[in-house]
């Protein structure tokens, strides 16, 4: 369930995730809207079970329409278009399995979820290769033969090519919500591309913007009327968006 949100825990939310990576933001988000649950438990949530958090989260806080924007990679021409929180949540309502198996060649791999913490271990100059290679060989329980026989574990450093596409493909397949990906034709140079968005960073620029709102709103009303930022902070959000909105008026016609 989602926590009771006020100004007080978003400014500090604001605070708190100042310069901070995008993951630990995701993080930080989390902690913020689901405080009941431990930070443990919270950064051991596969990929797609994160999303969905943070999904729902920027719904509580913004409302299900969600406006996305991204660059065609040919002409750099802007695209932006609307989408539907409630419909990205409904495209993967299936119950997921702890783990799951997929056959490469004569050996059966066994494979997890990826979660948070997994890519916090990814040193911070590997390259993308390296990091698919490193993901796989983390999100990999068990080997078997075709027997059906444990097997032994390879090292990550001598993990095979198609051993690490097949784990990647699952992973989409399994954990669809891990990666929010859409297909984009450009207007103006038709263009075909997939678009990644990453819920955590759209969810925090839309937060800082209304961080700065409430801090300009305290701002105006402390300089008039004396108030105390706390008792600002407790004033009911349209009311206090009234007064400065009224003060804003007040200065613009003299």
């Amino acid at each position: 369930m989602i926590s009771e949100i006020t100004v007080e825990s978003l400014m500090s939310l604001m605070d708190a995730g100042n310069g901070r990576s995008d993951l630990d933001r995701g993080q930080l988000l989390l902690a913020w809207g689901y405080r009941e649950e431990s930070w443990k438990t919270l950064s051991s949530l596969p990929l797609g079970a994160r999303a969905r958090r943070l999904l729902e989260l920027r719904r509580a806080f913004f409302g299900d329409q969600l406006t996305l924007s991204a660059r065609c990679p040919n002409c750099g021409a802007p695209f932006e278009f609307a989408t539907n929180i409630g419909e990205i949540l409904a495209a993967d309502l299936q119950e997921k399995e702890p783990t799951s198996q997929i056959a490469v060649g004569t050996a059966i791999l066994e494979v997890r979820p990826l979660n948070a913490h997994d890519l916090t271990l990814l040193p911070s100059s590997i390259t993308a290769e390296a990091a698919r290679k490193s993901l796989a060989s983390r999100c990999l329980v068990t080997v078997f033969d075709e027997d059906g026989r444990e097997i032994n574990m390879p090292e990550m450093q001598s993990l095979q090519s198609d051993w690490v596409d097949a784990v990647d493909n699952l992973l989409q397949e399994q954990d669809p919500l891990s990666a929010l990906i859409y297909c984009l034709d450009c207007l103006d140079c038709h263009k075909a591309w997939r678009a990644q968005f990453d819920i955590t960073d759209l969810l925090w620029q839309e937060l800082e913007v209304e961080n700065a709102i409430v801090i300009e709103e305290i701002h105006l009303l402390a300089a008039h009327y004396g108030w105390r930022e706390a008792d600002i902070v407790a004033i009911p959000p349209v009311r206090r968006r009234s007064y400065a909105q009224h003060l804003r008026e007040r200065t613009q016609n003299g």
